[in-house]
C-alpha cells in the first residue's frame, strides 16, 4: 500500500475523532419571552442530520468489529 495523501483515511480518522469527542448537553440558560426557542430533540430528529446517522453507523462497525476480535 503507497503512503500517499489518502482522504478516505482522513476523513475516517476525523469522525473517529469526533466519536470520541461525545457532546455534552448545556441546560438553558435563558428563559422568558425574549430568549430562542428549541424544541426538544427526539432520537428520530437527530437521524435527520447526516453525520449523525454516519456516527451511528460507525459505532455499530466498531463495536461488531470489538466483538470479532475479543476487545
Amino acid at each position: 500500500m503507497s503512503r500517499q495523501f489518502n482522504a478516505s483515511l482522513a476523513s475516517y480518522n476525523k469522525l473517529m475523532r469526533m466519536m470520541e469527542k461525545e457532546p455534552t448537553k448545556q441546560p438553558m440558560k435563558n428563559i422568558g419571552l425574549l430568549s430562542t426557542s428549541r424544541t426538544k430533540s427526539t432520537d428520530k430528529e437527530d437521524m435527520a442530520q447526516p453525520i449523525n446517522r454516519i456516527i451511528k453507523h460507525f459505532n455499530t462497525i466498531k463495536n461488531k468489529r470489538g466483538e470479532l476480535n475479543g476487545s
